[in-house]
């Protein structure tokens, strides 16, 4: 590999010529060895070239533009677009599996298993990191980083909405019927309004946000759709409902130091309990001794009467006839009152 550096870049007749030269030629090299790099203009995204759309009147305000574009936020932010703007995020996927489906009879059956399995793992994975992506997203709307008129974009693309065309500060949509949604839509949708449901569910943006959840409530009623994509709208509208704070705290990865102190409030109930059950355990092994004896058996200057030597009632006996009714006999109780009769449907 040659390590080389840039001595001009122009455009000439529509050509992007590029030239450069070694950066530490050698002494066959010379001074006047250069290679060349050009291409139409009209091909600059093809061979991987970033071109301004417009024109500027110096060099400091042309590299100041070129610096903002190839900052780590925009190529973040392009990566992320990328991702989101994919139409089929499974088309790899699908194309090695139709590969697979053709060689399928030729492989043994554990080597079938296992690269089913293999797919189906793939498969998952793919669905996860479109589902990080998207929360992603939203993480970076709710630290400032992403306009509101992208995530509305974002949205109405999930929704299947349809921009009016009036002038605003942020587009307006509208619900034009579309429900050609795909199963990642509608969980894409969910995770989106759960991550930046409270940032974005403002006065400011009532119309929009209005749009959204009626779609969502006939999307939650659908008998279309699959019971698991109905209750996780169900599910965002109670989120919604709730002002979105989740009825259930949602578990987080802890830090050590948070481990330490649960671990250190564990260990203080185990000892408080521990207390308890020793002061429990000498109250009723000392507490009732006179003359030597254990006031449970009567023996020494005991408390308690002799009631609990009283013999127990017989338990009465409940009988099931033919219509599997369960009889319960009237028995008269010691000191009581009188007993109980009747009849209960057996199980």
């Amino acid at each position: 590999e040659m390590e080389l550096e840039l001595v001009s870049v122009s455009i000439r007749e529509g050509m992007f010529i590029k030239v450069l030269k070694k950066k530490q030629p050698t002494k066959d090299d010379g001074e006047k060895v250069f290679y060349t790099v050009y291409f139409p203009v009209s091909d600059a995204e093809e061979c991987g070239q970033q071109l301004s759309p417009g024109i500027y009147l110096s060099r400091p305000e042309a590299v100041s533009d070129a610096n903002k574009k190839n900052s780590f936020k925009r190529s973040l932010l392009n990566k992320c677009e990328e991702e989101f703007n994919k139409q089929d995020i499974y088309k790899d996927w699908k194309e090695e599996k139709a590969k697979y489906e053709e060689t399928k009879s030729t492989l043994k059956e554990s080597e079938r298993a296992e690269k089913e399995e293999e797919f189906g793992f793939r498969r998952i994975r793919i669905k996860k990191q479109m589902l990080g992506n998207i929360k992603f997203i939203g993480q970076l709307f709710k630290k400032s980083l992403l306009k509101e008129k992208i995530m509305r974009y974002c949205i109405a693309s999930l929704l299947k909405l349809e921009e009016l065309k009036i002038k605003s500060k942020n587009p307006e949509y509208k619900d034009a019927g579309d429900m050609d949604m795909d199963e990642e839509d509608h969980e894409a949708i969910c995770s989106m309004f759960t991550t930046i449901g409270s940032t974005i569910d403002k006065p400011q943006s009532a119309t929009f946000v209005n749009v959204c959840f009626t779609k969502i409530s006939n999307l939650a009623t659908s008998k279309t759709l699959p019971s698991r994509s109905r209750f996780m709208y169900k599910d965002l509208l109670d989120l919604r409902k709730n002002q979105w704070v989740p009825r259930r705290k949602e578990e987080k990865a802890k830090t050590l130091d948070e481990i330490r102190k649960d671990v250190e409030r564990e260990e203080r109930k185990q000892a408080e309990q521990s207390m308890r059950e020793n002061q429990r355990s000498s109250y009723r092994g000392g507490g009732g001794r006179g003359g030597g004896g254990d006031y449970r058996g009567g023996g020494g200057g005991g408390n308690r009467s002799n009631s609990s030597m009283r013999p127990r009632q017989a338990k009465p006996t409940m009988e099931t006839d033919d219509d599997g009714f369960t009889t319960v006999p009237k028995g008269g109780g010691g000191g009581g009152g009188g007993g109980y009769g009747g009849r209960n449907r057996g199980g």
